[in-house]
């Protein structure tokens, strides 16, 4: 099979179009592009001009090159620093960024890390606080018996309890379940982004769709008025509700990591910033720019030097 390569356009509005490529940022532009450049160009050649007195169209015409090469290599380091300083405040402004680098937490605690942050007072849902989740997960991590009976529940973890009550004056009605209320809990403190995100059917990482297997995916809106446990069994009413309490113990080692990786955010933000460089492909164009300006500067210089060598030995 013979392959032809494009000759490029042909016509003269396809040759005229193609003309204006370079223009496109300006940088290997033959021409001075945007009235800054034609300043900075009328600037650079009224220096040189005064200082090598040029008495020939052309040793003029090696000034005005060079003119605008410098210009145009001025202009480069410009959008090269402008390039760094676009990605130094997308790092700075989007903690993500950093945090996603730093391995060996979930996901859940990079989200509650960035909460913390941008130092928002509301990190968990229902009014649950720090103080309070840590004394729930104290309990859970004291209690050693099986919790068969709502009343083994609310002797057994005094804490959750008093937080069960709580939510129960805002969303319960009628006597309190601490059974029906901790179902209903369980499923909604999940941070919301979760909720979401799995309504939409976005995956979530192994670790958080292990959470995810209540049935936050349904709308939750009022505290089930009967147990939703296994009825008849003992153990089967503990297994439900341990499963519920997970939520709490890992709501809680998910803070503890978001803590950690505050602390390590700070150093590496700014070992980060201090390191950060554009991306590859955009270092390795400018690169190329550079190389082919300076190239053309060398030669505008060398032509004008020995156009005035010929005419001083004449």
């Amino acid at each position: 099979m013979v392959s032809y390569k494009s000759g490029g356009p042909k016509s003269l509005a396809g040759k005229k179009k193609a003309s204006k490529n370079a223009v496109t940022h300006g940088l290997t532009a033959t021409s001075a592009h945007g009235a800054l450049e034609v300043a900075n160009v009328k600037k650079y050649v009224d220096e040189l001009v005064a200082y090598y007195k040029p008495k020939s169209p052309l040793e003029l015409l090696q000034i005005e090159r060079i003119a605008l090469c410098r210009s145009k290599l001025a202009r480069l380091y410009e959008v090269e620093q402008a390039s760094l300083d676009l990605v130094i405040n997308d790092m700075s402004t989007n903690p993500m960024l950093i945090l996603e680098r730093m391995h060996g937490f979930s996901d859940w605690s990079r989200r509650i890390a960035v909460h913390l942050i941008d130092g928002q007072k509301e990190i968990f849902s229902l009014g649950l606080t720090e103080k309070t989740l840590k004394a729930i997960n104290d309990e859970l991590n004291r209690s050693t018996i099986a919790i068969e009976t709502e009343s083994v529940l609310i002797q057994e973890l005094p804490c959750l309890t008093l937080f069960l009550k709580a939510i129960w004056k805002d969303h319960g009605v009628g006597e309190f379940s601490a059974d029906r209320c901790l179902s209903w809990t369980a499923k909604n403190i999940v941070p919301i982004e979760y909720v979401v995100s799995v309504k939409a059917g976005k995956p979530l990482p192994a670790y958080e769709s292990t959470l995810m297997e209540v049935n936050v995916d349904k709308e939750i809106n009022e505290i089930p008025v009967i147990s939703v446990r296994p009825k008849g069994s003992q153990l089967g009413f503990d297994l439900s509700v341990r499963k519920d309490l997970v939520f709490f113990k890992s709501l809680w080692e998910a803070y503890e990591g978001a803590k950690e990786l505050v602390d390590r955010y700070a150093v590496a933000r700014g070992l980060m910033l201090k390191s950060v460089t554009i991306s590859a492909d955009e270092s390795d164009r400018l690169m190329r720019y550079q190389t082919a300006l300076e190239r053309r500067l060398s030669s505008a210089i060398g032509e004008l030097l020995a156009l005035q060598s010929r005419r001083d030995n004449a």
